[in-house]
């Protein structure tokens, strides 16, 4: 009887395959494993990418089962409206920004 894979195994191969693929950015995927189940949560731009990606993981070695929770964001979510600024010129640092001032009094 063959040795069943670690899920730690099946995890790297299964982050390896997301960051693989063409047509996926995986840097918004995150990738959960218990006992062979993977659990895919996070944004991604399209309907498509949510099928492909969950395929993909499908086919890994080990992979028992995908849940797949990633969510549908073309970006309006995250970013706000395509033209519409979400933070101010005062959040991106500057001379009174909270980033400048923990420098300062952290040397």
């Amino acid at each position: 009887m063959p040795t069943a894979r670690t899920d730690g195994l099946i995890a790297d191969e299964v982050i390896r395959t997301l960051a693989d693929a063409d047509g996926i950015d995986a840097g918004e995927i995150l990738v959960g494993l218990d006992q062979g189940v993977v659990t895919l949560s996070g944004d991604v731009p399209s309907r498509q990418t949510k099928l492909d990606a969950g395929r993909l993981v499908e086919a890994v070695e080990g992979v028992r089962e995908v849940r797949n929770l990633l969510n549908i964001d073309d970006g309006s979510r995250s970013f706000g409206k395509p033209g519409q600024a979400v933070r101010g010129a005062d959040h991106q640092g500057g001379p009174d920004s909270t980033a400048e001032l923990d420098l300062d009094e952290n040397g």
